[in-house]
């Protein structure tokens, strides 16, 4: 690949995973990967805020916060008590 040449890396990656990507955040910083929104070029600020705003509703749709998960009294919230949970250590 030249290193004018445009990628549309939406093809070969889902965007949680472009999301979640250090080593594309690192070369988004470098200036080595230009980010495009389909009109203009991106600042590499703005790039890194596109990923990060996905990055943290990914956050907020999948995963329970604190509040959330609070319990009246002295109840403790348990792993053993949690409905649909994966197995402890899955990668999934």
């Amino acid at each position: 690949m030249e290193a004018s040449e445009n990628l549309l890396v939406s093809d070969q990656f889902d965007y949680g995973e472009l999301c979640g990507s250090e080593d594309l955040k690192l070369l988004i910083t470098a200036g080595t990967i230009v980010v495009n929104d389909g009109t203009e070029n991106l600042t590499i600020a703005d790039a890194i805020k596109v990923l990060r705003r996905q990055s943290v509703r990914d956050l907020e749709k999948n995963y329970y916060n604190k509040a959330q998960v609070a319990t009246s009294g002295q109840a403790i919230i348990h792993w053993d008590n949690i409905a649909n949970a994966p197995s402890f250590g899955s990668p999934n």
